[in-house]
């Protein structure tokens, strides 16, 4: 296996599901919170992290819930683009 490819399909499908996420919310009449982007964002680290005890796997769990975050924020930054568009 190459190195990087486990990652590059994990963005891969990050990046569909939050489109799919983002066009759902968007057609729901769902806007860009700079509350979610910051907070639900920062929630969804520290739910993974210390609730859900990721910091007991280590640098893969931090890992793990960092990239709940990311999602959180790619799916925020994506309704932004939404509402700039139409």
């Amino acid at each position: 296996m190459k190195n990087g490819r486990l990652t590059n399909e994990f963005l891969t499908k990050l990046n569909l599901d939050t489109e799919i996420e983002a066009e759902k919310k968007f057609s729901k009449g769902e806007k860009f919170s700079w509350f979610n982007f910051f907070w639900k964002s920062k929630w969804e680290f520290l739910r993974r992290f210390i609730f859900q005890k990721s910091f007991l796997k280590g640098f893969n769990g931090f890992v793990l819930a960092f990239l709940a975050f990311y999602y959180q924020v790619v799916l925020e930054i994506k309704l932004w683009e939404r509402k700039k568009v139409h």
